[in-house]
């Protein structure tokens, strides 16, 4: 499913929102753990350079997939919980928009 590029940046908003959370909640031992958080960021944030530079349609299924991923390094499970319920609302309100 194709979405506009106004969802797009809104995931990327929220994928920054979530690195800085996980930046500023880390101990020395728990970076390795959140490297791929990290890694799945950067590859969201690819996908926005795809619209933004190039016009380049995004799945937003891939998208969401990727922050998925993110969730996975929140140790916090209320955290997790909230960011998990945001990501999925962020989707929904995009999938419907489009419909």
């Amino acid at each position: 499913m194709q979405q506009d590029t106004t969802a797009v940046y809104q995931l990327l908003d929220f994928a920054t929102e979530a690195e800085r959370y996980l930046t500023g909640h880390t101990t020395p031992v728990q970076s390795e753990v959140i490297q791929p958080a990290r890694d799945a960021c950067a590859v969201a944030r690819g996908y926005v350079d795809l619209v933004r530079l190039y016009g380049e349609p995004v799945n937003i299924d891939n998208l969401e997939r990727v922050l998925v991923a993110v969730a996975d390094a929140i140790a916090d499970r209320r955290v997790q919980r909230r960011y998990l319920t945001r990501l999925r609302s962020i989707v929904a309100w995009t999938r419907l928009s489009s419909a």
